[in-house]
């Protein structure tokens, strides 16, 4: 035994000479290297349990394969056909889509309850009602003989009511005390105020709604947690059924639940920097669901025309606010192309020049916008700084009122304001002044990329096979857990056409990259 430890050792220390050795070598990266040593059934089984199911093979699992030579493919398709497949796939997706939007404010400050001892109450809208940023009186509310609420007079322009007792629509199991006036559940004030709205929240006359069901509390995060989900849900969807892996962009379908309902139908009408307006889904197609009794009960709906799967999901949308954003994270998500300088770095332009507005011809900057504009144009019809859907009808691509108040000086509508050129800032700008802003700047030739949306930008992205390697390659490195090798990249293309002959099934796909020679040596 002592021998041959010794033996060992004096082995061991051999081959590292002659790795150092072999390492200064001039002709080192001609050098054919032994392949990595081949992973023995036993070893093969614990990497596709974990990559695959996330979990290690149990001892009868090892036991199993103890009269067999090899791990069979029908085990591993029936691995394949596990929720705990699903469950990593989804998670491999999430690394590229990040879809996480908890931290995408949906809702106006002024829409939070705070919590004073056992009262309710929200800071900003107290100055509206009571004259300074105070809770009401901690005592029942008086109502006049018109039913309208008594506050008492208490000098310096101050004035507070008593509390009402509500069940709040986050936990209607329980009877909680809120200021009369936060309570108010008007839909519209004596003035015409509508209280869903922005506006409302500064009419006297306006509070929460029945239920509260128009404010938040706590950390308001569910409704932004669920539309991350929905985009897993849609994920998980296509893999567990093995569906083409391009219905990520051309399937209608979504997944509502609780939080999501409550918020389009009752909250989306006062928004904090992003909106959900003009509405891209269907209210009359919205499942009865509660917030709270429905969280995370998630059903399956069908979204209207126009929408291009996860491209046009409100998580991406709202992750990436701008279409600039959109366009590179497809880029870089998908096709493997992130926008980047060159290897020598930009050119130097003139420093006295002016730098020209249009990006796609400004010195510097062309170098990507020249692709990026036409590229960012496919979602042209989708609004910035949230996820509304500007139809064609309602928002041609260009208006005259828009026109001519951008032209004139006149005050301009919120409509021309948030979607149209409405300040041109030079002499080249103003021929698109009163355009859609998607227009500003783009080509003749590009303009047809507005209305036909994300899906023609995938369509040529898998023509040219940049797609189908990009999936690949993404498939890869989830399971391996780290960026290919550039020996890796070579197989890229041999597995990106085996993806479109099984119609792009990301089973197979996995399948193939799991079976092969190269997964069993570098796992």
């Amino acid at each position: 035994m002592k021998r041959s430890w010794i033996l060992g050792l004096v082995g061991a220390a051999l081959c590292c000479t002659s790795s150092l050795a072999t390492a200064q070598l001039p002709n080192e990266e001609q050098l054919c290297r032994a392949d990595e040593p081949r992973l023995d059934k036993y070893g093969y089984l614990r990497s596709l349990y974990l990559d695959l199911l996330g979990t290690v093979p149990s001892p009868e699992d090892y036991a199993a394969l103890d009269e067999l030579d090899d791990v069979s493919p029908e085990m591993i398709d029936a691995m394949l056909e596990t929720e705990a497949f699903v469950t990593r796939a989804v998670r491999i997706h999430q690394a590229f889509l990040w879809n996480n939007v908890t931290n995408v404010n949906l809702m106006n400050y002024r829409t939070s309850f705070r919590r004073t001892g056992q009262l309710y109450w929200r800071y900003r809208p107290a100055l509206v009602y009571r004259g300074d940023f105070v809770p009401c009186r901690d005592e029942p509310a008086q109502f006049d003989a018109n039913g309208e609420i008594v506050f008492v007079d208490e000098g310096n322009g101050v004035q507070r009511e008593g509390w009402v007792e509500v069940r709040p629509y986050w936990d209607p199991t329980s009877l909680i005390r809120v200021c009369a006036a936060d309570a108010q559940t008007h839909a519209v004030s004596p003035t015409g105020v509508d209280c869903a709205t922005n506006s409302g929240f500064n009419d006297p006359k306006c509070g929460c709604g029945p239920e509260l069901g128009l404010c938040r509390y706590g950390a308001y995060d569910a409704v932004q947690r669920s539309l991350g989900i929905d985009v897993d849900l849609r994920v998980a969807k296509i893999i567990r059924e093995d569906r083409p892996y391009t219905e990520l962009f051309t399937s209608r379908t979504a997944f509502v639940d609780g939080p999501i309902v409550h918020y389009l139908q009752r909250q989306r009408g006062v928004p904090a920097n992003v909106t959900l307006e003009p509405l891209a889904y269907d209210l009359e197609r919205l499942p009865e669901l509660a917030y709270a009794e429905d969280t995370y009960n998630f059903q399956e709906i069908e979204l209207p025309d126009g929408h291009a799967g996860v491209l046009t999901s409100p998580a991406f949308l709202l992750r990436f606010q701008t279409n600039r954003a959109r366009a590179n994270r497809f880029f870089e998500a998908f096709l493997c192309a992130p926008f980047s300088p060159p290897s020598g770095g930009l050119p130097g332009g003139d420093p006295n020049a002016i730098p020209h507005p249009d990006l796609q011809q400004r010195e510097g900057c062309r170098y990507c916008h020249a692709l990026l504009e036409p590229a960012a144009a496919h979602w042209g019809r989708w609004a910035e700084r949230g996820a509304g859907f500007l139809d064609a009808e309602t928002f041609p691509s260009q208006r005259e009122d828009c026109r001519t108040c951008a032209m004139t000086g006149q005050n301009c509508s919120r409509e021309c304001r948030l979607y149209y050129v409405t300040r041109p800032l030079s002499s080249v700008e103003m021929a698109y002044a009163g355009h859609l802003n998607a227009y500003n700047f783009l080509r003749e030739s590009h303009q047809l990329n507005v209305d036909l949306g994300p899906k023609h930008l995938v369509n040529t992205a898998i023509v040219d096979d940049r797609f189908p390697r990009c999936s690949a390659q993404r498939a890869m490195e989830g399971l391996f857990g780290r960026d290919l090798s550039p020996d890796e990249r070579t197989w890229l293309e041999q597995l990106g056409r085996a993806f479109v002959a099984s119609n792009y099934s990301y089973k197979s796909l996995v399948k193939a990259i799991v079976t092969s020679d190269v997964y069993r040596r570098v796992r």
